[in-house]
């Protein structure tokens, strides 16, 4: 991206002067850029082709001023000097976001970093209980029965039998609570301001659906620990992350069903990732290649999805622990 792209894209939004642009790295769908002016900091973000549609973007917006006119802070598309949530520059669509203050991190939380992060994605589920309005599109992340339809195209190799049974026998009952979900509170989707609770960002996923996909995504994002034999499952982060989930839904009890399926959605959603990731690996639309770190997208994602297999294989491991710590917690 060239800097005459960056500002001929800015042209189109009341955007004051531009002071500095920096890449933000830590994303892997999106190209984002932080853009600081003498008009307040925003978010630019040249979107992948596979998200780019008016309904993500509409979802995005409603959700978001819903939550700023009741006072909480969010990260809020700004519409173009057009009137429009999204700008199209060639091949391209962008958006420019509100900026949202804090740290972001990427790698594991401490625990009082979980247990904050647990408390936000409580609060954020209860926030939006009371939301009315319409969703459109379809299911971008966790749609669970498409990633099986792809996976099953794939040629199937022993592993991948084996990844296809798993995510299979992981997935969730029918019938569940259904509410507004995130659908990807990954640790790096994050913010943590200098007072006041974290803020979840990159609604692009966000829908209606049970909120253990959201809590088993969390937990495999923020509870993973590397050791000599690998990752694994880090108990302490796991008991912190849920205990601030519990507190932050308040008097909005999770039911004893839901509380009984938490590890299957850990599993699953692992399960889910490692397939998708393979999935990726042949089709290369998703995911964006780091160049520093991996020598083809191929490759990168091929090595990402052994490592959720891993993971996978450790909260199986582990299930008996975990599912005490959620009696226990729960009780």
């Amino acid at each position: 991206m060239t800097t005459m792209t960056t500002k001929a894209i800015l042209k189109q939004y009341n955007v004051a002067k531009v002071r500095t642009m920096k890449p933000i790295t830590s994303g892997l769908i999106h190209s984002s850029y932080k853009v600081e002016s003498t008009s307040g900091t925003y978010l630019l973000q040249r979107l992948n082709p596979t998200l780019e549609n008016h309904s993500m973007a509409r979802n995005y917006f409603v959700i978001t001023e819903y939550l700023a006119r009741r006072g909480h802070l969010t990260q809020v598309i700004i519409r173009n000097v057009r009137g429009e949530l999204l700008t199209r520059e060639g091949k391209n669509l962008w958006r420019l976001l509100t900026f949202v203050p804090g740290q972001v991190f990427e790698n594991a939380p401490t625990s009082k970093q979980a247990y904050q992060a647990g408390r936000a994605l409580g609060i954020f589920h209860r926030q939006l209980r009371g939301f009315r309005g319409r969703l459109e599109g379809k299911v971008l992340i966790h749609d669970t029965e498409d990633v099986l339809k792809k996976f099953a195209k794939l040629p199937r190799t022993r592993e991948q039998a084996q990844v296809y049974t798993s995510l299979r026998l992981a997935l969730l009952p029918s019938g569940l609570p259904q509410t507004i979900i995130h659908g990807d509170p990954k640790l790096t989707n994050i913010v943590f301001p200098k007072t006041g609770d974290p803020v979840f960002v990159d609604l692009d996923t966000v829908r209606k659906g049970s909120v253990l996909l959201d809590l088993g995504d969390a937990l495999r994002s923020w509870c993973k620990k590397t050791t000599e034999r690998g990752i694994t499952v880090d108990h302490r982060i796991f008991r912190q992350a849920l205990q601030g989930y519990k507190d932050g839904r308040g008097t909005w009890k999770l039911s004893k069903r839901e509380q009984r399926l938490i590890v299957q959605a850990y599993s699953l959603i692992t399960f889910e990732l490692a397939a998708r990731f393979l999935v990726d690996a042949v089709e290369q639309k998703l995911f964006v290649w780091d160049k520093k770190l991996f020598p083809s997208l191929e490759k990168q994602n091929q090595m990402r999805a052994q490592k959720m297999l891993q993971l996978a294989g450790e909260i199986e491991r582990h299930r008996p622990k975990l599912e005490a710590i959620v009696r226990e917690i729960f009780s």
